[in-house]
Protein backbone atom coordinates (compact mmCIF):
# COMPACT_ATOMS: atom_id res chain seq x y z
CA UNK A 1 0.00 0.00 0.00
CA UNK A 2 1.06 3.56 -0.66
CA UNK A 3 -0.05 6.16 1.85
CA UNK A 4 -0.49 9.89 1.98
CA UNK A 5 -1.79 12.20 4.69
CA UNK A 6 -3.97 15.30 4.54
CA UNK A 7 -4.54 17.94 7.20
CA UNK A 8 -8.24 18.53 7.95
CA UNK A 9 -9.80 21.07 10.31
CA UNK A 10 -13.40 20.49 11.33
CA UNK A 11 -15.98 23.21 12.03
CA UNK A 12 -15.45 22.84 15.78
CA UNK A 13 -11.74 23.69 15.40
CA UNK A 14 -10.49 20.13 15.83
CA UNK A 15 -7.44 19.37 13.69
CA UNK A 16 -7.37 15.93 12.09
CA UNK A 17 -4.77 14.20 10.02
CA UNK A 18 -6.39 11.84 7.54
CA UNK A 19 -4.35 8.95 6.17
CA UNK A 20 -5.26 7.60 2.73
CA UNK A 21 -4.06 4.09 1.94
CA UNK A 22 -4.07 2.94 -1.68
CA UNK A 23 -3.17 -0.54 -2.93
CA UNK A 24 -0.34 -0.68 -5.46
CA UNK A 25 1.11 -3.41 -7.60
CA UNK A 26 4.39 -4.92 -6.45
CA UNK A 27 6.78 -5.95 -9.20
CA UNK A 28 9.44 -8.52 -8.61
CA UNK A 29 11.69 -6.87 -11.17
CA UNK A 30 12.13 -3.10 -10.91
CA UNK A 31 15.10 -2.76 -13.24
CA UNK A 32 15.14 -1.67 -16.87
CA UNK A 33 16.61 -4.27 -19.18
CA UNK A 34 16.83 -4.59 -22.97
CA UNK A 35 13.47 -5.79 -24.21
CA UNK A 36 11.48 -4.00 -21.48
CA UNK A 37 8.80 -1.53 -22.49
CA UNK A 38 10.66 1.39 -20.88
CA UNK A 39 14.02 0.55 -22.50
CA UNK A 40 13.59 2.63 -25.69
CA UNK A 41 12.12 5.53 -23.69
CA UNK A 42 15.32 5.65 -21.63
CA UNK A 43 17.94 4.90 -24.27
CA UNK A 44 16.60 7.02 -27.14
CA UNK A 45 16.50 10.42 -25.37
CA UNK A 46 19.84 9.72 -23.67
CA UNK A 47 21.63 8.96 -26.92
CA UNK A 48 19.89 11.68 -28.94
CA UNK A 49 20.57 14.23 -26.20
CA UNK A 50 24.23 13.30 -26.05
CA UNK A 51 24.64 13.36 -29.84
CA UNK A 52 22.90 16.76 -30.07
CA UNK A 53 25.13 18.15 -27.31
CA UNK A 54 28.28 16.86 -28.99
CA UNK A 55 27.14 18.29 -32.35
CA UNK A 56 26.52 21.66 -30.69
CA UNK A 57 29.92 21.49 -29.03
CA UNK A 58 31.54 20.72 -32.39
CA UNK A 59 29.74 23.66 -34.05
CA UNK A 60 30.54 25.92 -31.15
CA UNK A 61 34.23 25.02 -31.29
CA UNK A 62 34.31 25.34 -35.08
CA UNK A 63 32.89 28.90 -34.91
CA UNK A 64 34.83 30.02 -31.85
CA UNK A 65 36.50 32.79 -33.84
CA UNK A 66 33.20 34.54 -34.62
CA UNK A 67 32.30 37.57 -32.55
CA UNK A 68 29.06 36.13 -31.10
CA UNK A 69 30.79 32.97 -29.93
CA UNK A 70 33.75 34.90 -28.53
CA UNK A 71 31.36 37.14 -26.59
CA UNK A 72 29.64 34.10 -25.10
CA UNK A 73 32.90 33.00 -23.45
CA UNK A 74 33.07 29.86 -25.57
CA UNK A 75 35.39 27.88 -23.26
CA UNK A 76 32.95 27.77 -20.36
CA UNK A 77 29.89 27.43 -22.56
CA UNK A 78 31.62 24.52 -24.30
CA UNK A 79 32.42 22.94 -20.93
CA UNK A 80 28.72 23.28 -20.01
CA UNK A 81 27.63 21.61 -23.27
CA UNK A 82 30.15 18.79 -22.74
CA UNK A 83 28.86 18.32 -19.19
CA UNK A 84 25.31 18.10 -20.56
CA UNK A 85 26.43 15.41 -23.03
CA UNK A 86 27.93 13.41 -20.15
CA UNK A 87 24.77 13.92 -18.09
CA UNK A 88 22.69 12.51 -20.95
CA UNK A 89 24.98 9.48 -21.13
CA UNK A 90 24.72 9.04 -17.36
CA UNK A 91 21.06 8.15 -17.87
CA UNK A 92 22.28 4.93 -19.49
CA UNK A 93 23.51 3.82 -16.06
CA UNK A 94 19.85 3.25 -15.19
CA UNK A 95 19.90 0.20 -17.47
CA UNK A 96 20.59 -3.16 -15.93
CA UNK A 97 19.76 -5.17 -12.85
CA UNK A 98 19.87 -3.41 -9.52
CA UNK A 99 23.11 -4.36 -7.85
CA UNK A 100 25.02 -2.58 -5.11
CA UNK A 101 27.81 -1.52 -7.48
CA UNK A 102 25.40 -0.28 -10.15
CA UNK A 103 23.37 1.69 -7.58
CA UNK A 104 26.57 3.30 -6.35
CA UNK A 105 27.76 4.13 -9.87
CA UNK A 106 24.36 5.68 -10.65
CA UNK A 107 24.76 7.97 -7.65
CA UNK A 108 28.24 9.00 -8.78
CA UNK A 109 27.48 9.47 -12.48
CA UNK A 110 24.30 11.50 -12.12
CA UNK A 111 25.47 13.76 -9.31
CA UNK A 112 29.02 14.28 -10.53
CA UNK A 113 28.05 15.01 -14.14
CA UNK A 114 25.33 17.39 -12.93
CA UNK A 115 27.94 19.40 -11.01
CA UNK A 116 30.37 19.12 -13.92
CA UNK A 117 27.72 20.60 -16.24
CA UNK A 118 26.60 23.46 -14.00
CA UNK A 119 29.91 24.57 -12.50
CA UNK A 120 31.09 26.35 -15.68
CA UNK A 121 27.84 28.31 -15.70
CA UNK A 122 28.22 29.32 -12.07
CA UNK A 123 31.76 30.64 -12.48
CA UNK A 124 30.92 32.25 -15.82
CA UNK A 125 27.99 34.09 -14.24
CA UNK A 126 30.15 35.18 -11.29
CA UNK A 127 32.84 36.38 -13.69
CA UNK A 128 30.38 38.50 -15.68
CA UNK A 129 28.98 39.93 -12.48
CA UNK A 130 32.46 40.90 -11.28
CA UNK A 131 33.42 42.39 -14.64
CA UNK A 132 30.17 44.25 -15.31
CA UNK A 133 29.00 44.99 -11.78
CA UNK A 134 25.42 45.00 -10.57
CA UNK A 135 24.32 47.78 -12.90
CA UNK A 136 24.11 50.55 -10.28
CA UNK A 137 27.57 51.99 -10.88
CA UNK A 138 29.93 52.04 -13.82
CA UNK A 139 32.48 49.31 -13.14
CA UNK A 140 36.17 50.07 -13.31
CA UNK A 141 38.17 48.31 -15.98
CA UNK A 142 39.45 44.98 -14.75
CA UNK A 143 40.12 41.52 -16.10
CA UNK A 144 39.72 38.03 -14.76
CA UNK A 145 41.75 35.46 -16.70
CA UNK A 146 40.37 32.21 -18.05
CA UNK A 147 42.86 30.34 -15.87
CA UNK A 148 41.65 32.07 -12.70
CA UNK A 149 38.04 31.41 -13.64
CA UNK A 150 38.86 27.76 -14.35
CA UNK A 151 40.53 27.45 -10.95
CA UNK A 152 37.29 28.69 -9.37
CA UNK A 153 35.56 25.57 -10.72
CA UNK A 154 37.79 23.24 -8.73
CA UNK A 155 36.20 23.83 -5.27
CA UNK A 156 32.73 22.99 -6.62
CA UNK A 157 33.97 19.75 -8.16
CA UNK A 158 36.09 18.77 -5.14
CA UNK A 159 33.20 19.48 -2.77
CA UNK A 160 30.95 17.20 -4.83
CA UNK A 161 33.62 14.48 -4.84
CA UNK A 162 33.91 14.85 -1.06
CA UNK A 163 30.13 14.52 -0.60
CA UNK A 164 29.95 11.49 -2.90
CA UNK A 165 32.94 9.87 -1.18
CA UNK A 166 31.38 10.36 2.25
CA UNK A 167 28.09 8.85 1.09
CA UNK A 168 29.95 6.01 -0.63
CA UNK A 169 31.38 4.87 2.71
CA UNK A 170 28.86 6.15 5.29
CA UNK A 171 25.54 5.47 3.55
CA UNK A 172 26.12 3.87 0.13
CA UNK A 173 23.31 3.34 -2.34
CA UNK A 174 22.33 -0.32 -2.26
CA UNK A 175 19.95 -2.56 -4.09
CA UNK A 176 17.44 -3.48 -1.42
CA UNK A 177 13.77 -4.23 -1.24
CA UNK A 178 11.67 -2.69 1.48
CA UNK A 179 8.06 -3.71 1.95
CA UNK A 180 6.10 -2.39 4.89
Amino acid sequence: HASQTKQFTSVGGINWRIMIMSPVDIHEEDSILPGDDMFPFLVTPAIIGSVVCMALLLLFTKHRGEQEVIASDWRFTGAFIFGCALLNLACLSLIGPNTDSLCLSRMWFLNFFFVLALTPLFVKTWRFYKLLGDGTVIPRRQSISHAKTTLMMIPFILFEVLILTIFTFVDPSRAEEMLE
